[in-house]
């Protein structure tokens, strides 16, 4: 199998933002790791130039991860917001000092959902 030069590098870049992914202990760096980790693939995933269902794989993609990006800032913004902090550390004292406070779970809930979708482990069909 021949690979370009591109396309292994593009593989690096991603493979770094897993790397950050790994190493963060901040909303915002899982929120940069995540966006490192796909803007390669929506590159990869268009790389055949010629094929209509790759470009528009890549295409309905990019739409998703979009929106899918978006309501992942929105959601860290909220958070934020009621803890006053991003880093997990001090969100898990919070957590455990604020009795009751749904809001808050929702959030986490829906940023465990939103990250889900965004590395592709939950598949988005459409």
């Amino acid at each position: 199998m021949k690979f370009d030069l591109e396309i292994l590098n593009f593989l690096l870049i991603s493979f770094f933002g897993l790397l950050i992914l790994l190493n963060c202990n901040d909303l915002v760096t899982l929120f940069l790791g995540i966006e490192v980790y796909t803007l390669p693939i929506y590159i990869l995933s268009a790389s055949k130039t010629f094929s209509f269902t790759s470009s528009e794989a890549a295409l309905k993609y990019f739409i998703v991860s979009t929106c899918v990006t978006a309501i992942l800032a929105l959601n860290i913004s909220y958070i934020y917001y009621i803890c006053g902090t991003t880093n997990y550390s001090k969100l898990y004292c919070i957590l455990l000092q604020i009795d009751n406070n749904t809001v808050l779970y929702i959030l986490y809930t829906n940023l465990v959902i939103v990250f889900l979708f965004k590395l592709a482990i939950v598949p988005l069909h459409m």
